[in-house]
């Protein structure tokens, strides 16, 4: 239970520090109140600031003096954990000292996603090394240590570096342990990896490489290699035989203008080529083992007839807008993912196999046979707005997102297929006219348009469904009863009384069988003292606005996440022992 609680204790923890700030900003702790309700093993820790590190550190110490032994899985900083003197060189603080704990993960600094592609200034701790615990080492900007010999253990099997770590006389095989299962490079690596770095086990190999000019030669990637990623920009040579033989997935992103695909191996399964123009292409660029595709620009002109091998699975093309003709795509294909493609789809043009399809930009009128038998996922996106008549979708179709900008009356009655599970869809009014009660199978709704004000009444929703998520939700519907039956309820922007924020609010009316509820981002009602919450809730969220004290009885016994957006808000109410208390503001994404 006591790692549970983490986030409830430490925000408890940094807001009864300030409210105990003297005049001079020095902060007193009562630290053996605070001390006592100290989780002794922490599966995750993220500090953001300085303060709250500061914090922590003084309880670790104090649990040193008792005798007592904390235990983290993982730690995580994103602030500067450095010493800096004046005069004196900047020293990295010997994180074993201050911790004394066997971590397994260690994430230090962050990802400058918007790097101007520079090599940091280094910084140089040559006594300093990392535990020999750590299993997955994360060393990111902010943290720019000037990497020696030793400073990594052997016991990393997990590598990401996120800043240009590269210096004049910098030897990866000497400086890299040999134990490296995981490499993940910035995107502004200047490093020229040679015959001899990378050591035989390495199976995920990311380079992030920006205008990167080396030779890739045979024998540079280890024969365990699984997992290779080479980023934009690339400038080099790849010799034809250069990956090895055992490649399962191949990602290349935008290679310079002139550099050739060399031969892939028959063992890869899985290729993207992002960004990557082509003069032509052929099945010369393909694996005949090849079950994933991902390409970004590509024009019918430019395909050669079979270009695809009939074990293909899965197609996602970034930038494709040319006619589909039948045969263009492998029969075997079962997932199409056509994100710019915006024509006519002509009858029978899809392959037979297909269970997925997702057209985001698509906004053509549909034909009887566009769509194939056995299709069981059409997403239609954004655009899309054109007239759905009954035959149009597959009797098989078992999810549908219409969440673009369809109209009124666009929608026949009786076109949705009885096998449908999962509808997404952008107006209210087809619910109000019944358009989905013979939807028999349908378990789950989403509604993105706005419905602020109408009720859901009786016979509008089937019995089968478990899962609403709606933009607004009347509480006069809760009162009715009609939505009993349902395990999810998700509201975006909240549960009104008419245009009332403040009301009175009887958890009673809550359906019994709710799993989940989420009572929306303006949501803020007086829950009715003396009553609780159904005994069915396992999560309860109440998120940015709400600011109301939760009585004392509201959550049930078993109760396993709370959200809240202001732990204080629960100071009268009494926790089951099994919840988590999650503060939505101190939540890091």
């Amino acid at each position: 239970m006591q790692q549970k609680i983490v986030k409830s204790w430490f925000n408890n923890f940094i807001n009864k520090s300030k409210s105990n700030k003297n005049n001079n900003n020095e902060v007193k702790i009562e630290h053996s109140k605070l001390y006592n309700r100290l989780p002794r093993l922490f599966r995750n820790l993220t500090f953001r600031t300085n303060q709250e590190y500061q914090y922590f550190r003084e309880m670790l110490e104090l649990a040193k003096k008792n005798g007592d032994d904390i235990f983290i899985e993982s730690l995580k900083t994103t602030y500067f954990l450095l010493k800096v003197y004046s005069n004196h060189p900047v020293t990295f603080i010997d994180i074993h000292a201050l911790f004394g704990v066997n971590f397994t993960t260690l994430i230090l600094g962050h990802n400058n996603i918007y790097g101007d592609y520079t090599d940091p200034l280094l910084l140089e701790c040559k006594e300093f090394k990392f535990p020999n615990t750590v299993r997955t080492l994360v060393i990111g900007n902010a943290f720019n240590l000037k990497l020696e010999i030793g400073m990594i253990p052997d016991s990393v099997t997990d590598l990401t570096i996120l800043y240009g770590f590269a210096y004049e006389g910098f030897d990866w095989s000497k400086v890299m342990p040999r134990t490296l299962v995981s490499v993940t490079l910035p995107s502004y690596c200047r490093y020229s990896f040679k015959v001899g770095d990378l050591n035989h086990g390495l199976e995920t190999l990311n380079l992030g490489v920006h205008h990167l000019q080396f030779h890739i030669v045979n024998g540079l990637f280890p024969s365990t290699l699984k997992y290779l990623k080479i980023g934009s920009g690339f400038d080099g040579v790849i010799d034809n035989d250069a990956f090895p033989m055992g490649l399962e997935t191949l990602i290349l992103h935008g290679f310079a203008k002139g550099c050739e695909i060399p031969q892939i191996p028959r063992s890869v399964k899985h290729v993207s080529y992002l960004n990557t123009n082509f003069a032509r292409v052929s099945a010369s660029l393909f694996s005949i083992n090849l079950e994933s595709l991902s390409m970004g620009e590509l024009k019918s002109n430019l395909i050669e007839p079979n270009w695809l091998h009939n074990r293909l699975k899965k197609i996602e093309l970034t930038h494709f807008n040319s006619a589909i003709v039948e045969g263009l795509f492998p029969d075997t294909v079962e997932e199409l993912n056509i994100k710019s493609f915006n024509r006519q789809i002509e009858p029978h043009s899809l392959p037979k196999n297909l269970k997925i399809l997702i057209l985001s930009e698509f906004n053509h009128s549909i034909l009887f046979g566009s769509f194939p038998e056995g299709l069981e996922t059409l997403v239609m996106d954004s655009k899309f707005n054109q007239k759905i008549q009954k035959g149009h979708l597959p009797s098989t179709l078992k999810s549908l997102q219409l969440c673009g900008s369809l109209r009124d009356h666009q929608i026949e009655l009786g076109s949705l297929p009885e096998s449908l599970e999962s509808l997404n869809i952008n107006l209210y009014s087809y619910i109000e006219n019944g358009l989905i009660l013979p939807c028999k199978k349908l378990q789950s709704l989403e509604i993105t348009g706005t419905n602020y004000k109408i009720p859901i009444l009786e016979n509008q929703l089937p019995k089968s469904l478990k899962v609403l998520k709606i933009p607004y939700l009347c509480y006069e519907t809760l009162q009715s009863g009609v939505l009993e039956g349902l395990e999810r309820i998700e509201v975006v922007y909240g549960i009104f009384l008419q245009t009332l924020l403040e009301y009175d609010f009887d958890p009673r009316c809550i359906p019994s069988t709710v799993h989940y509820l989420n009572t929306g981002a303006r949501f803020n009602a007086v829950f009715l003292p003396d009553y609780q919450l159904p005994s069915a809730l396992r999560t309860l969220v109440l998120v940015n606005q709400y600011s109301q004290q939760i009585p004392r009885n509201l959550l049930p016994t078993t109760l396993r996440k709370i959200f809240v957006p202001n732990t204080g808000i629960l100071k009268d109410c009494i926790i089951p022992p099994f919840c988590s208390i999650i503060n939505t503001r101190s939540l890091v994404i």
